[in-house]
């Protein structure tokens, strides 16, 4: 299958983390597992990291965005996108965000609206 969305990188390392046994059921991993072929070029190496609560999640990603714009890697005008699998995860990051005066756009949502 191809994906013209993402990067070698991505694919590989996704693909690594569905294939450790602790990350999901054997019977998942068979139905999730797929041969992905990226059509763009290599890329940026993902970084994976483990925090110990969503909070300290939240403040790395923030620190690493301010990290890219100290560094000149991300300037004022550009925009980056945060992707996190589960609505409850939005607040802790809005939360972040204004403490660490990261400006943003868009709506979190709010701990009420998720279930």
């Amino acid at each position: 299958m191809e994906n013209y969305r993402t990067t070698t990188n991505n694919v590989n390392a996704a693909q690594k983390v569905i294939q450790n046994p602790r990350s999901i059921t054997a019977a998942d991993r068979d139905a999730i597992l797929k041969n992905v072929t990226p059509m763009r070029r290599k890329g940026v190496s993902p970084i994976c990291i483990t925090c110990e609560h969503g909070k300290a999640e939240s403040n790395f990603v923030v620190k690493e965005i301010h990290k890219l714009q100290r560094n000149g890697l991300l300037i004022a005008d550009y925009t980056i996108a945060i992707i996190y699998r589960i609505n409850a995860q939005s607040c802790a990051l809005e939360e972040a965000c204004v403490a660490n005066n990261l400006k943003y756009l868009g709506k979190f949502e709010k701990m009420s609206d998720t279930k």
